[in-house]
């Protein structure tokens, strides 16, 4: 595209029972006109076709989901992919993508055990690294960040090995979104950079887009509101144009809440409504994410002096456990419930003891931390 020229076509037809060889003979087609090997040794994923179609039907129902009867389609079709071949480790991988995001951890953890040890018997290090991630995702959820650092760091030693950029920048994502959420903004900012510029050299949409949002909330987090709103407009603009409908969720909430924190309250309900429109339309199930963006938009409803819906609220809290210090002190501002503070202080204060006094003090300094202290002084 950049030298504007052609550098491979090809052109044949193939029977549909050859379908899951169609991606090895594209990958080779296409390695050999730009005169390039691969480090991974093919495999063909499955021979049954059908399966194969199942599996990618279900994918992309998933994906580009718009309402709750998508995912149970796609859930279906997973497991019938699964049923006509329990050896297309891939469908059995993805379906602990969507257990995962559905908060049942459990289900996710095992599934993605087992298909590690499947694709370690295979000696398929692509495979294997993805296992990782995904494991380290689930320990990352139960805020088990020691864990979930350590299969980070393992799976981007196999796509290292491998070569493959592209799925390597995602687990560089979630190690600063580990760092951040410890406290470490400035270590979690280098890699949600360092993301976003392997992102952008490979010139991969999502990527950019993923460590933009996350760049926008980090900077949100430390006071810098005009900085974290340009991330994250930038990030919904690449959503908008993958017609990504999790990902363009997301963007409307972290934009909102940037909006909240800088008293444009009209504004910021405008953005969390949206958000919580499609949450509720696709059924998203991801209990810390969702709890978050509601207690904003009841934040901004209460500046507003509107009323909220409590029940809801009651409930998204049952479920959520270990939220962290930052959802406690919103919860004290909304419901003016002492505990809440108590709890927020505490820890916080014990995430600043596992950080290096610098760090620790720059934590302190910033804008929800700094109140929670402040407002702890006053009532303790």
């Amino acid at each position: 595209t950049k030298d504007k020229k052609v550098v491979w076509s090809d052109r044949w037809q193939e029977n549909w029972d050859n379908l899951a060889t169609i991606k090895i003979n594209l990958s080779d087609g296409l390695l050999k006109a730009l005169d390039m090997s691969s480090k991974v040794e093919k495999k063909v994923e499955t021979t049954n076709t059908e399966a194969y179609e199942y599996y990618l039907k279900a994918k992309h129902k998933y994906e580009k989901r718009d309402n709750t009867d998508d995912t149970d389609i796609a859930l279906g079709l997973l497991k019938k992919a699964i049923e006509l071949d329990n050896n297309l480790i891939y469908a059995k991988s993805f379906l602990g993508v969507i257990y995962r995001e559905a908060g049942k951890r459990d289900k996710s953890m095992k599934l993605h055990r087992q298909c590690l040890k499947e694709f370690e018997k295979l000696n398929n290090k692509a495979g294997m690294a993805v296992q990782l991630r995904a494991i380290g995702m689930v320990y990352q959820q139960s805020s088990e960040y020691d864990k979930a650092l350590d299969y980070y760091m393992h799976s981007i030693k196999l796509y290292e090995e491998i070569g493959n950029t592209n799925s390597m920048r995602a687990s560089v994502l979630n190690i600063g979104l580990i760092y951040c959420r410890r406290g470490n903004y400035n270590l979690g900012l280098e890699y949600l950079t360092r993301s976003y510029k392997t992102s952008e050299a490979i010139e991969s949409a999502h990527g950019m887009g993923m460590a933009l949002t996350n760049i926008g909330d980090a900077y949100n987090d430390i006071g810098e509101y005009d900085t974290a709103l340009d991330y994250s407009e930038s990030a919904l603009e690449i959503f908008k144009n993958l017609s990504n409908t999790r990902d363009l969720c997301w963007s409307y909430s972290y934009i909102g809440i940037i909006l909240y924190h800088q008293g444009k309250y009209i504004k910021a309900v405008n953005k969390l409504e949206k958000s919580h429109s499609i949450q509720k339309k696709i059924g998203l199930q991801e209990p810390r994410l969702v709890l978050l963006s509601t207690i904003y938009l009841n934040l901004c409803y209460k500046k507003l002096n509107k009323t909220y819906n409590m029940n809801e609220l009651n409930a998204l809290i049952n479920k959520t456990e270990n939220a962290g210090s930052k959802r406690d002190y919103l919860l004290y501002q909304l419901l003016e419930n002492y505990s809440y503070l108590e709890t927020a202080y505490t820890q916080l204060q014990e995430k600043a003891d596992k950080l290096e006094p610098d760090v620790a003090a720059k934590l302190l300094s910033y804008p929800i931390p700094k109140a929670i202290v402040e407002e702890w002084e006053k009532v303790k």
